[in-house]
Formats: structure tokens, sequence, C-alpha cells
């Protein structure tokens, strides 16, 4: 159930007894729990998640006895809430239900509370709420919430209910895998118990923590033995992630098992991993290094590392140390003798480089001028990555780029280039034989990919076989984009199963899959700006602002047989997706999501004014559908939506469609369906939540979301 903008608790009376979702926003009432509530008369025994969100009249939400009946509660996300002070309060504030409340919230795994400016615990009535099962964990931006980490449970249980009565909250740190704090004030390290075990965290991320001094002491880092990933970020006063016990070196090695991601982000104080050099921490399983804007980090701050493994290195604006602009020597300042056979590189404020890296499979440019200086890298490069340069293209003839061979190449990245027209010259296609992935976006002047320079014929017969390995393409805010190859447009990639193209509203493409009928096609046609796409292969279609295409397809022989997820989004001349023929090929099709569409009217246009056996369309995997923000959308076909069945059907949201005609979603298999959202659909929304969502189907649901907007 979701509840928004509703103030009328009443409508909702007997709802509760078998919900296992619910979700309150923008409500108006001060709790849930108010004694002249019908909430008072409900049970959540089958409750398994609660979200709270933008509620900001409410001060707390349940009575705290409502906690014995939240047995299989596994999920709380409360953010927004200006004037929230507790969750669960006992309001007759007795000692009754004291003896018992450490057993509350058995199944509790997930906990999410952000921007609750008021909030200053859980459970106020016993304070020490210590969720056991507790896993995952986001605090961002409640400056009232207290707590800390401790493992010795039964020591809480035993103290005084005086002393029980505090506003800290007691955290079981040996059960979290994922913590993320972000504007926590209060803590100055993460535990000061060398006691305490942190043996299950695999994810942290600690972000604006300005009072953090440390991470952990000594003990509790060689207890972390699962910690895959840590972030650190715009913390102010932190100095080191260890604070040492002792000033022994052997005995007091730190060895990260498992980590394999450190990010640490605008740290001025920040000196290295342990108080004293950080030769005593060993990395065994690092990949990923990124140090952006530590002015105050110190020689050898990553310890030893086992170098073959470590893939990526990011290092930028970490002045002193980075001023000879040799970038080895830089990089080399974070740990000794770097000799990585793998690693990407940032270049952010470097300015000079003279020394050619061979063993690099990844290269990432970011606002880079000069590209006479990587003569010589790029002959085992794997990835590319180029942000914010200058030149006009890779491929000009003045460019040392000629005389490279991307032979290696598998992923290839182009943002934000404003001055680039093209990339690369189009015989470089028969060298791009390995590469998988093209994502493109925000350069105004970007014309074409690839253009023969000379606009010649003589790769023309080749063309048609270039990037056979092309599996993604995403293309995003190109306004001047023309066509992928210039010198032969019938660009095809036989491969590609995901694309996505937003704003490119001068590239145009089709479906069609009689690839040899293209290749054998006239120079002089094949030279239009038209893109060929290969429907049966594609899985992924993501398309947004394309005002080019009526409709997917208008050949009822073309085939979307493997496509799986389908989003077409402010799509303004769209009038339907498919022909019969082709909607009763959709077999794998499992998300469908139809958004802010003006024109069309349905999702299926018939062939014939038949309503026989034949014509009957079967999604057989089709599990999501999601129809937004439809003025003319009256139904799944031209006729009633009685031939469209949905056999597997499981989501379900229509929201915004006010020319929607009744049994639109034709027939479905409903005890499968668990989700339904409904909201601004007049005139059919007739204020009966039952009678309004019969409207598309008869219904019988085992788990119903609502969604009822205020009148």
């Amino acid at each position: 159930m979701e509840i928004e903008e509703l103030n009328d608790v009443e409508l909702f009376r007997g709802f509760l007894p078998g919900l296992h979702q619910l979700c309150l926003q923008n409500v108006s009432f001060t709790s849930i729990g108010a004694h002249s509530s019908p909430w008072r008369m409900m049970k959540f025994k089958r409750l398994n998640h609660l979200t709270v969100w933008s509620c900001n009249q409410l001060k707390y939400l349940l009575p705290l006895y409502v906690l014995k009946d939240l047995q299989q509660l596994k999920t709380i996300d409360i953010g927004d809430c200006e004037q929230l002070e507790h969750v669960f309060v006992d309001e007759q504030d007795t000692q009754t239900t004291k003896s018992n409340v450490m057993e509350v919230l058995p199944l509790l795994h997930s906990l999410t509370l952000i921007n609750l400016p008021e909030l200053a615990c859980i459970c106020w009535g016993d304070a020490h709420f210590p969720p056991r099962s507790l896993t995952q964990m986001t605090v961002e931006s409640c400056p009232k919430f207290i707590f800390t980490f401790d493992n010795n449970l039964k020591s809480i249980k035993e103290e005084e209910p005086s002393k029980k009565k505090s506003k800290e909250m007691i955290l079981t740190p040996s059960m979290l895998e994922n913590l993320n704090l972000r504007r926590v004030d209060h803590l100055t390290n993460m535990c000061e118990d060398p006691k305490v075990s942190f043996k299950h965290l695999t994810y942290l991320q600690l972000e604006n923590c300005d009072t953090l001094e440390y991470l952990f002491p000594l003990s509790t880092a060689q207890k972390l033995s699962c910690l895959q990933e840590l972030r650190i970020i715009s913390c102010e006063r932190i100095k080191q992630i260890v604070k040492r016990e002792t000033e022994e070196t052997r005995a007091n090695t730190i060895e990260f098992l498992q980590l394999k991601t450190l990010i640490l982000v605008q740290l001025p104080k920040f000196m290295g991993s342990s108080g004293k050099d950080g030769a005593s921490v060993r990395w065994l399983a690092l990949e990923t290094v990124r140090v952006v804007q530590c002015s105050n980090i110190q020689k050898s701050m990553l310890g030893m590392v086992d170098r073959p493994l470590l893939k990526n290195v990011t290092v930028s604006n970490c002045p002193p140390w980075e001023s000879t602009g040799d970038v080895e020597r830089n990089i080399g300042y974070l740990f000794e003798a770097f000799e990585v056979d793998q690693y990407s590189l940032v270049l952010g404020t470097l300015s000079d480089w003279e020394e050619p890296l061979q063993n690099s499979v990844a290269m990432e440019i970011e606002e880079f001028n000069d590209v006479e200086l990587f003569l010589g890298f790029l002959p085992g490069l794997h990835q590319l990555c180029l942000q914010n340069v200058s030149f006009t293209s890779i491929g000009a003839l003045s460019s040392p780029w000629r005389m490279m061979k991307f032979k290696l190449l598998n992923h290839l990245t182009v943002w934000s280039c404003n001055q680039l027209k093209y990339l690369l010259p189009l015989y470089v296609l028969k060298d791009l034989q390995q590469l998988k992935t093209i994502d493109i976006g925000d350069c105004e002047q970007l014309e074409h990919v690839f253009v023969d320079e000379q606009d010649t014929q003589t790769t023309k017969s080749n063309v048609m076989e270039v990037l056979p390995l092309l599996h993604s393409l995403t293309l995003i805010n190109l306004p001047e984009l023309a066509c992928i190859c210039w010198g032969d447009a019938h660009f095809t990639p036989r491969s590609l199963t995901q694309m996505t193209v937003e704003s490119c509203p001068k590239f145009i493409f089709t479906f069609d899959n009689n690839l040899k009928s293209i290749k054998e096609e006239e120079p002089s046609k094949k030279k239009s700006k038209e893109m060929i796409l290969t429907p049966s292969i594609l899985e992924k279609l993501n398309l947004r602002r394309v005002d080019h295409l009526t409709n997917m397809c208008e050949d009822p022989k073309v085939s979307f047989k493997h496509l799986t997820y389908l989003q077409l989004e402010n799509c303004d001349k769209l009038e339907y997706l498919f022909s019969l023929s082709t909607a009763q090929r959709l077999s794998c099709l499992q998300e469908l999501r139809i958004i802010s569409c003006e024109r069309i009217k349905q999702i299926v246009k018939r062939e014939t004014e038949e309503t026989t056996r034949a014509n009957t369309i079967e999604f057989l995997q089709l599990k999501t559908l999601i129809l937004v923000q439809l003025p003319k959308f009256t139904g799944s076909s031209g006729m009633d939506g009685a031939i469209v069945r949905w056999l597997a059907l499981e989501t379900v949201r229509v929201a915004q469609c006010s020319n929607i005609q009744k049994s639109m979603l034709g027939t479905v298999d409903r005890p499968l369906l668990k989700n339904v959202t409904v909201s601004n659909c007049l005139p059919w929304a007739s204020g009966n939540v039952q009678s309004d969502i019969g409207y598309l189907f008869e219904l019988t649901v085992s788990t119903l979301f609502l969604f009822a907007s205020q009148k």
C-alpha cells in the first residue's frame, strides 16, 4: 500500500491485517498511533517493509506496544520528516514492555534514516534499541540521532531502566555488512573499544562526517576480514584509517584480505593509513584506488599492495607531491615499486607526461589539450575515455593518433567534448575488432563518429563487417549527430544487444532483419544518413526524446524475439508500438515502460478487425507494465483488450492516462499480480479503489500497493 497526500486514514480501515508493504508519503496526521485512529485496531503481523517519506507533521509513528506484532518487519526507510522525534513511543510512558523490548524486530536487516532533524531515537521508552539482525544501515543528516557500536548486548540488557532511557542507540557491528554514514557529526571514530568487531562488514562509506579523526583501533582493523570497499569523502578532520595502539611494526601488521576499492576524496588533514608510515598495512586484493584533493597525504600511505591485481589508479589535485610532473613518481608516492600490469589513469591537473606506459589497458583523458603527449601509448589499450578534450577530432591528419592501432580496444567513452566534429577516420574500423561498448554524450558539435576523410569508396564493400562484437551503444544529447559512419551510413551492428538513444534529433534509425538486402544496395543509396538496426538481436532498448519514430516497426515480418526490456519516454510522434504479428513474437519481453508520449494510442496495432483465436497476443514473460502521462492512450490494442493475455504480470502502474478504455489490460494471470498503482486516470477513477482497479481487469491480488491521490 502506498499513501500519498491523503489525510483521511479512515478510508483504509480493514486493509491492513494482511499488509506486506506500507509506504506513507506527504500524509498530514501527527502519528498513525493516535488514540482516535482506526490504525490502533489493526495488526501488522505480515508487514515486512515500512517506508515513511515527507510526512512533515509526524512526531512519532506507532505506539510501542505494536512492536510485538512486527515480527516480520525487515526494512525501515524514513526520510524528510521535519518533526519526527521517535518511530515507536510508549504513549503512557510506562515500563510494562521494557523487559521484552530487547526482542523486538527480530528480522530487521535494513534501516535508512535521511534528513530527520528532530529524530532522537527509534524507540522512546527503551532507547537502547539494538536490532540484532541489522545488516544494512544508512544515516544522513540526523543531527540528534546518536548511536554507538558495541558487541556486548548482554551488558546493555542488564542495565537499570533509568540508564536505558538515554537517547543513544547501541548497534551490533559484528552483524553489519553495508554501512553508509553521511553528515553524521557525533562520531570521532567508528569505535574506541578494541574488542569491537566489524567482521562481516563488506562496504563502508563515510561522507561529510566532520568530527571523525580516525576509523578503527588496530585490533578492530585486524578483524575486517570481509571489507571489500572503503570510501571516505569530505571528512575535514580525519587523519588516518587505523589508530595504532603501540609503536611496534611487525606484530601490528594489518592485512585487508578482500578490500578491492579504496576511495579517498577531499581529506585536507589525511596523512595515511596508520599513525606512522603505512608499511604495516597490506592490501592483498586491491584493484581500484582513487585519491583526490588529499593535500597532506604522506609517502607510502598505502603500505604494501599485491601489485599484479591493481587495475585502476586515479590521482588528482594532491599537491605538493604531484609537482614533479612525472606520473610514475606521483603514483609511486602511494606505494613503492609501482609495477602494475593493468591500470586506468585519470589525468586531471597534470600538465606534463613524457614517459609512455606500454602496459596500460585503460586511459581516461580529462581536460587535456595536447594529444601529442600520448604518442606510443595506445597499442595495448583496452578502454579509452575522453572527457572535456579540446581537439576537433582524434583522426586529424596531423594527429599522432593516425599512427596508432586500437586492436585491443573494447570500450570507448566520449563525454563533454564540445569541439569534436568527428572521432576517428573510417579506415580505423578495420582495427576495432574487439570493440564491445560505445558511450557518447554531451558533445555539442559531433556530427559523425567515423568519417571517410577523403570521401572515397575504397572501404565501402567491407563496412558491413565492422565492429563485429559491438553489443552496447549509448548516445545522449548529441544535437548534431547525423550518423555513426559517414561514408557508408548503413552502419548495421550485427551483435548489438543494448541501445540507449536520448536527445539526438538528427540521428535517424529504423529496424530491419533483412541485412542481405541492405548490403546489396547501390552505394548511392547506402550513403543516406539512416542507420539500420537488427531488432532480432536486441535485448534492451531505451529511447528518450526520439522524435522520428511513429512506431517501432511497420513491417509485420520484423521480430524483436530477444527483447527483454523496452522503455520509451518523451517520444512524441509515437502512435503505436508494434504490429500484431510482431507483438505475437515478443516472447522474451519482461518489462515495458511508456512515459510521456503525447500521441500514442495503443501498444499493438491490429492488422484486421477479427477477434479470433489467431489474433490473440500472449505476453509470456512480461512482469512489469508502466504507463505514465499518455493523454491519448486508449488501451493495449485497437479494439478492446480482451485479445491481450498477460501470463506473468506482477507489477502494473497506470498514471495520468485520462483516455484509457475499459479492460485495456485484457486478461491477466491474477494470482501472480502483486503490485498495482493507479493515479489520476479520470474520468474512470470513481473514488472506489476496488472499482477503479477493476476497470483495468478483474482483480484478485496477494499484495496490494495502493496509490491514492488527494482529491
